[in-house]
Parts: structure tokens; C-alpha cells; sequence
């Protein structure tokens, strides 16, 4: 899984460790996180890969209501550390948005 943000600030930075809880239509997904040290340049888009440890028992609980619907809200609220020259700060992270699935369409 990969978040994708943007960067609007006139200045570039460093992404060292993100930890979020993630939820698919208010479904505990389970905990992201990522340790890779990703480089974000100044008003560029960018994108932190994330592995999901999953609550297997919530996912199963609620597996066909997600996969039947043909757009999911993805949560994600958690936190980034990021910054500058070695100078690192935890800054909060939250994401949402819908996002179009497609499982369950029929072949052309």
C-alpha cells in the first residue's frame, strides 16, 4: 500500500519512519508502517510504501461488505517523522479518502 501526498511548501524534505492505523469503511484494516527514507522534493507529489500488519479477525468479520462495494473510504490517522539536515520532527498524519475497487466488475 502506498500513501500519496503532495508537498506544497517551497522547501524539500525527509521522510524516515510513518505509523498509522488504517481503516477501510470504519473497518480496523490493521497497523502501516514504513522505515525507508524517502526524499520529498520541494512542490512535488511523493509516495510512502507502507506494510500492513492486519487484524485478520476484523477483516474477515467485514471482508464482503468492502469488496462488494464499488468505492471504499480509506482511513489512515497516525504519525510521520520528518525533516531536514539530520533534524527530525513526529508530526501527525491523517488520510481519508474513497477509493474505486472494482473486484466485482464483470469482464468486458
Amino acid at each position: 500500500m502506498e500513501l500519496v501526498y503532495n508537498n506544497p511548501n517551497r522547501l524539500g524534505f525527509q521522510v524516515n519512519h510513518t505509523e498509522a492505523d488504517v481503516y477501510v469503511d470504519d473497518v480496523y484494516l490493521g497497523r502501516a508502517y514504513s522505515d525507508t527514507l524517502i526524499k520529498v522534493a520541494r512542490k512535488a507529489d511523493f509516495a510512502i510504501p507502507l506494510r500492513i500488519k492486519t487484524d485478520m479477525k476484523n477483516l474477515f468479520k467485514n471482508a464482503w461488505s468492502a469488496i462488494s462495494s464499488r468505492q471504499v473510504t480509506i482511513r489512515a490517522n497516525g504519525t510521520i517523522r520528518a525533516g531536514v539536515g539530520g533534524l527530525f520532527k513526529t508530526i501527525p498524519l491523517a488520510y481519508e479518502g474513497k477509493h474505486e475497487l472494482g473486484i466485482l466488475e464483470p469482464a468486458p
